[in-house]
């Protein structure tokens, strides 16, 4: 959510890109979301939901450390022959971001939902209500960062401090000690634990 709040600004504002070009940009972004969501619905059918995750965080972390690199040290670009104004890096870090997500958000909602097939429906709405409330608080933290300094290097900066609370959370909460419901799932159940993200054709 933080992308769609921010990538108009650096376009429109510092790029000086046109409002339909950015929306352009935009619809493409967002359609790439559908690449990560195959992929996470082929390779469901043979792993885990916990070990997809855990296989995305290393190039979540890939990714979180370029964005550091270009927030802190912008040069880098220019070291590498791509012009100061040159806008199409911005675009290419949301869309590795975008397929990221789309990888993963299946996989948590396979993994959440689980637990409470009986209630499944009011899982998914609490769900729902915690993710609008986490890009509610998202949305205003990046909108201050990039009115207290609107550079190409805060939105690389917002984009790569997301990516390393999502890599904390998810190994204090998930990754190192799953639940038992998980723990279970490796010595019992074989079906729970390749649950299909994806119907059978």
């Amino acid at each position: 959510f933080m992308v769609l709040t921010l990538l108009p600004f650096v376009l429109e504002q510092y790029y000086e890109l046109s409002p339909t070009t950015t929306g352009g940009l935009m619809g493409l972004i967002a359609a790439s979301m559908m690449i990560g969501s195959s992929l996470a619905g082929l390779l469901g059918r043979h792993f885990e939901p916990l070990q997809l995750l855990r296989g995305a965080m290393l190039p979540l972390l890939l990714i979180a450390s370029l964005n550091i690199g270009l927030a802190s040290c912008p040069q880098i670009l220019t070291a590498i022959g791509i012009p100061r104004h040159g806008w199409w890096p911005v675009p290419a870090a949301c869309v590795l971001l975008v397929i990221l997500q789309g990888f993963m958000v299946p996989i948590c909602q396979a993994l959440y939902l689980s637990p409470f097939r009986d209630v499944a429906g009011i899982a998914a709405g609490i769900a729902s209500l915690m993710q609008t409330l986490m890009m509610a608080v998202a949305s205003a933290a990046a909108s201050t960062a990039w009115q207290h300094t609107a550079t190409p290097g805060v939105f690389y900066g917002v984009l790569a401090t997301a990516m390393l609370a999502a890599q904390l959370w998810f190994w204090l909460m998930l990754g190192l000690q799953p639940p038992a419901e998980l723990r279970a799932g490796h010595a019992g159940d074989r079906v729970d634990e390749h649950m299909p993200l994806l119907p059978p054709s």
